[in-house]
């Protein structure tokens, strides 16, 4: 993303309805895409993390789905231990936040 295309998204983002929708597309899509990469890299299949989390494929799908939007911490806490990782859920600072999922973009 270039200079001028990030100052205008940041101008964007100088009204509170904007980066409440902001940070509500960032939570689900991170989240949804971290899941299934890191089931991925494990080798499992939905179906094999569902059986892990006594859950069903179907409901593993729902939460890789970044437009679901509906994963409670419960659920979460399941997956990550299914997983063996950590599951850290914090509140910082709206600038902080920024500055972490543009670190976390991909590079072109």
């Amino acid at each position: 993303m270039g200079v001028a295309a990030k100052k205008r998204g940041r101008e964007k983002l100088q009204d509170k309805k904007a980066r409440d929708a902001y940070v509500a597309e960032q939570v689900k899509t991170s989240l949804s895409l971290q899941m299934a990469t890191l089931r991925k890299q494990r080798g499992l299949s939905q179906r094999e993390l569902a059986k892990r989390v006594k859950t069903t494929q179907p409901g593993i799908s729902r939460l890789e789905d970044p437009h679901y939007g509906k994963c409670t911490i419960a659920s979460l806490l399941k997956i990550a231990s299914a997983l063996d990782v950590a599951l850290l859920v914090k509140f910082v600072p709206f600038t902080r936040g920024l500055q972490e999922w543009e670190e976390a973009l991909p590079v072109a």
